[in-house]
């Protein structure tokens, strides 16, 4: 019983410490700092580099996002979802954005020039944004 207990210990033992020696540090390195190419940015303003900004974009495509920006129109789909068209400031695309639960998560009506953050999917680009499964992270109105 004994030996047995031994041969557990000293191969447990063993797993941790060749882990520790061959791990693969770049991987870690890779997970812990974020890379350079996962921002949806331009170097330039955005205005005048929309193939660049595409191009950071497409990296992003079926991840969380966060925009923010003015409300352009907003209407109810076929699924009775709102349906948000943001411009933010540093996306030179009009976004599209289907608000999840929206019953529940709007408490005001929204007003055209409303300044909101939304979060959602990041699902298609082409003429615009696409974003499914919002939800609202905060809302302020412009000042007139």
């Amino acid at each position: 019983m004994k030996k047995a207990i031994l041969y557990i210990v000293l191969f447990v033992s063993g797993i941790l410490i060749g882990s520790l020696i061959f791990i693969d540090k770049d991987f870690l390195k890779a997970k812990l700092d974020p890379k350079e190419n996962s921002y949806l940015a331009a170097n330039k303003p955005v205005e005048h580099n929309l193939e660049e900004f595409k191009q950071s974009a497409y990296q992003m495509l079926g991840k969380s996002i966060i925009v923010k920006g003015d409300i352009l129109e907003v209407y109810k789909n076929q699924y009775n979802e709102s349906v948000v068209y943001l411009k933010d400031y540093n996306i030179p695309l009009t976004i599209n954005c289907s608000l999840y639960n929206s019953e529940i998560q709007i408490s005001e009506p929204f007003r055209i020039g409303e300044t909101i953050s939304l979060q959602g999917k990041f699902t298609e680009l082409g003429e615009e944004m696409h974003l499914d499964d919002c939800r609202i992270i905060s809302r302020t109105e412009r000042e007139r």
